[in-house]
Protein backbone atom coordinates (compact mmCIF):
# COMPACT_ATOMS: atom_id res chain seq x y z
CA UNK A 1 0.00 0.00 0.00
CA UNK A 2 2.77 2.47 0.83
CA UNK A 3 4.57 1.48 -2.32
CA UNK A 4 1.55 2.42 -4.35
CA UNK A 5 1.06 5.31 -2.78
CA UNK A 6 4.34 6.97 -3.72
CA UNK A 7 4.29 5.29 -7.02
CA UNK A 8 0.96 7.55 -7.62
CA UNK A 9 3.06 10.77 -6.19
CA UNK A 10 6.27 10.25 -8.01
CA UNK A 11 5.98 12.97 -10.23
CA UNK A 12 5.46 15.31 -7.15
CA UNK A 13 8.29 17.92 -6.81
CA UNK A 14 10.28 15.95 -3.77
CA UNK A 15 8.73 12.61 -3.23
CA UNK A 16 11.16 11.19 -6.11
CA UNK A 17 13.65 10.92 -3.41
CA UNK A 18 11.63 8.15 -1.75
CA UNK A 19 11.91 6.10 -4.46
CA UNK A 20 15.52 6.03 -4.01
CA UNK A 21 15.82 4.41 -0.75
CA UNK A 22 16.41 1.09 -2.51
CA UNK A 23 19.32 1.80 -3.32
CA UNK A 24 22.18 3.46 -1.02
CA UNK A 25 22.57 6.25 -3.70
CA UNK A 26 19.98 8.44 -1.98
CA UNK A 27 22.13 9.30 0.31
CA UNK A 28 24.15 11.21 -2.24
CA UNK A 29 20.62 12.97 -3.02
CA UNK A 30 20.27 13.79 0.54
CA UNK A 31 23.84 15.22 1.16
CA UNK A 32 23.35 17.42 -1.86
CA UNK A 33 20.41 18.68 0.00
CA UNK A 34 21.94 19.76 3.25
CA UNK A 35 21.87 23.48 4.28
CA UNK A 36 23.11 25.47 7.03
CA UNK A 37 19.44 25.53 8.46
CA UNK A 38 19.26 21.37 7.62
CA UNK A 39 22.91 20.34 7.93
CA UNK A 40 21.80 16.60 8.10
CA UNK A 41 19.28 16.76 4.78
CA UNK A 42 16.58 14.97 6.96
CA UNK A 43 14.09 17.66 6.18
CA UNK A 44 14.60 16.87 2.66
CA UNK A 45 12.61 13.50 2.92
CA UNK A 46 10.74 15.13 5.16
CA UNK A 47 9.67 17.86 2.63
CA UNK A 48 9.16 14.79 0.40
CA UNK A 49 6.31 13.06 2.65
CA UNK A 50 4.54 15.77 2.77
CA UNK A 51 3.95 16.06 -1.06
CA UNK A 52 2.45 12.73 -0.37
CA UNK A 53 0.35 13.16 1.83
CA UNK A 54 3.02 14.03 5.28
CA UNK A 55 2.78 9.69 6.11
CA UNK A 56 5.83 8.47 7.49
CA UNK A 57 6.66 6.43 4.55
CA UNK A 58 10.51 7.08 4.30
CA UNK A 59 11.31 5.65 7.73
CA UNK A 60 9.05 2.15 7.29
CA UNK A 61 10.99 2.15 3.76
CA UNK A 62 14.41 2.99 5.28
CA UNK A 63 14.05 0.22 8.06
CA UNK A 64 12.71 -2.08 5.49
CA UNK A 65 15.24 -1.89 2.70
CA UNK A 66 18.04 -1.81 6.10
CA UNK A 67 16.25 -5.01 7.40
CA UNK A 68 16.52 -6.71 4.11
CA UNK A 69 20.52 -5.63 3.35
CA UNK A 70 21.98 -6.59 7.21
CA UNK A 71 20.00 -10.04 6.09
CA UNK A 72 21.75 -10.09 2.65
CA UNK A 73 24.84 -9.11 3.93
CA UNK A 74 25.19 -10.97 7.16
CA UNK A 75 27.36 -14.29 6.52
CA UNK A 76 29.96 -11.79 4.96
CA UNK A 77 30.66 -10.20 8.89
CA UNK A 78 28.18 -11.46 11.12
CA UNK A 79 29.85 -9.43 13.68
CA UNK A 80 29.13 -6.25 12.58
CA UNK A 81 26.21 -6.74 10.78
CA UNK A 82 24.75 -8.19 14.04
CA UNK A 83 25.48 -5.32 16.18
CA UNK A 84 23.49 -2.96 12.93
CA UNK A 85 20.67 -5.26 13.18
CA UNK A 86 20.70 -4.52 17.28
CA UNK A 87 20.82 -0.49 16.36
CA UNK A 88 17.72 -1.24 13.78
CA UNK A 89 15.37 -2.84 16.51
CA UNK A 90 16.42 -0.23 19.01
CA UNK A 91 15.10 2.45 16.78
CA UNK A 92 12.27 0.29 15.40
CA UNK A 93 10.87 0.14 19.26
CA UNK A 94 11.51 3.38 20.06
CA UNK A 95 9.38 3.89 16.81
CA UNK A 96 7.08 2.08 17.91
CA UNK A 97 6.84 3.18 21.51
CA UNK A 98 6.37 6.97 20.08
CA UNK A 99 9.75 7.93 22.56
CA UNK A 100 11.35 10.24 19.82
CA UNK A 101 10.39 12.54 17.23
CA UNK A 102 10.00 11.15 13.91
CA UNK A 103 12.73 13.15 12.62
CA UNK A 104 15.22 12.21 15.13
CA UNK A 105 14.34 8.34 13.92
CA UNK A 106 15.27 9.36 10.67
CA UNK A 107 18.39 10.70 11.42
CA UNK A 108 19.44 7.47 13.22
CA UNK A 109 17.95 5.43 10.10
CA UNK A 110 20.11 7.39 7.79
CA UNK A 111 23.19 7.09 10.24
CA UNK A 112 22.79 3.31 9.99
CA UNK A 113 22.47 3.49 6.00
CA UNK A 114 25.36 5.87 6.37
CA UNK A 115 27.35 3.74 8.30
CA UNK A 116 26.94 0.32 5.64
CA UNK A 117 28.13 2.34 3.23
CA UNK A 118 31.13 3.08 4.70
CA UNK A 119 31.89 1.64 7.83
CA UNK A 120 32.96 3.63 10.76
CA UNK A 121 34.83 1.42 12.53
CA UNK A 122 38.29 1.88 12.94
CA UNK A 123 40.96 -0.83 11.98
CA UNK A 124 44.74 -1.43 12.33
CA UNK A 125 46.47 -0.35 9.04
CA UNK A 126 47.02 -3.90 8.16
CA UNK A 127 43.20 -4.84 8.52
CA UNK A 128 42.35 -2.55 4.75
CA UNK A 129 39.98 -5.30 2.97
CA UNK A 130 36.46 -6.15 3.62
CA UNK A 131 37.59 -9.62 4.20
CA UNK A 132 40.48 -8.84 6.82
CA UNK A 133 37.95 -6.30 8.73
CA UNK A 134 35.36 -9.56 8.58
CA UNK A 135 37.74 -11.67 9.77
CA UNK A 136 38.99 -9.01 12.34
CA UNK A 137 35.59 -8.04 13.65
CA UNK A 138 34.61 -12.26 14.11
CA UNK A 139 37.64 -13.10 15.58
CA UNK A 140 38.19 -10.84 18.66
CA UNK A 141 39.88 -8.02 17.32
CA UNK A 142 42.63 -9.68 17.20
CA UNK A 143 44.79 -8.25 14.50
CA UNK A 144 47.64 -11.27 14.16
CA UNK A 145 45.14 -13.79 14.06
CA UNK A 146 42.87 -11.91 11.35
CA UNK A 147 46.10 -11.74 9.28
CA UNK A 148 47.02 -15.70 9.86
CA UNK A 149 43.56 -16.85 9.17
CA UNK A 150 43.27 -14.62 6.05
CA UNK A 151 46.41 -15.81 4.55
CA UNK A 152 45.44 -19.00 5.24
CA UNK A 153 42.20 -18.84 3.50
CA UNK A 154 44.00 -17.06 0.49
CA UNK A 155 46.50 -19.98 -0.04
CA UNK A 156 43.82 -22.37 0.33
CA UNK A 157 40.34 -21.28 -1.01
CA UNK A 158 40.67 -22.86 -4.59
CA UNK A 159 38.30 -22.43 -7.21
CA UNK A 160 34.84 -24.10 -6.52
CA UNK A 161 35.48 -23.89 -2.64
CA UNK A 162 32.46 -21.83 -2.14
CA UNK A 163 29.93 -24.97 -3.35
CA UNK A 164 29.96 -27.99 -0.74
CA UNK A 165 32.34 -30.62 -1.92
CA UNK A 166 35.93 -31.67 -1.51
CA UNK A 167 37.86 -28.11 -1.90
CA UNK A 168 35.37 -26.90 0.86
CA UNK A 169 36.37 -29.24 3.33
CA UNK A 170 40.48 -28.83 2.55
CA UNK A 171 39.92 -25.30 3.27
CA UNK A 172 37.29 -25.90 6.49
CA UNK A 173 40.72 -28.06 7.27
CA UNK A 174 43.16 -25.53 6.86
CA UNK A 175 41.07 -22.85 8.79
CA UNK A 176 41.12 -25.77 11.66
CA UNK A 177 44.97 -25.48 11.30
CA UNK A 178 45.32 -21.95 11.95
CA UNK A 179 47.13 -21.27 15.39
CA UNK A 180 44.08 -19.65 17.86
CA UNK A 181 41.71 -20.49 15.76
CA UNK A 182 38.44 -22.28 18.41
CA UNK A 183 36.03 -24.71 17.21
CA UNK A 184 33.17 -22.23 17.65
CA UNK A 185 34.68 -20.14 14.97
CA UNK A 186 35.49 -22.20 12.13
CA UNK A 187 32.04 -22.47 11.11
CA UNK A 188 31.86 -18.42 11.03
CA UNK A 189 35.05 -18.09 9.45
CA UNK A 190 34.37 -20.05 6.52
CA UNK A 191 31.19 -18.60 6.07
CA UNK A 192 33.00 -15.11 5.73
CA UNK A 193 35.16 -16.91 3.21
CA UNK A 194 32.34 -18.19 1.02
CA UNK A 195 30.92 -14.74 1.02
CA UNK A 196 33.49 -12.47 0.69
CA UNK A 197 34.54 -11.91 -2.67
CA UNK A 198 38.00 -11.27 -2.42
CA UNK A 199 38.63 -14.71 -1.52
Amino acid sequence: MMRQLLDQYVQAPKSNILEKLDDFSFLDIIDANKTEDDPDGIDTIIDGENEVGGQPAAAEIIASNVRKYIIRKRDANPDYYDKLSEKLNKILEEMKQHTEEYKEQLRKLVEIMREMRGSKNEYPSDINTDGKKALYDNLGKDETLALRTYLAIKENAEVGFREAGLRQKALRKAIERVEGITTDKVDIVLKIAINNPEF
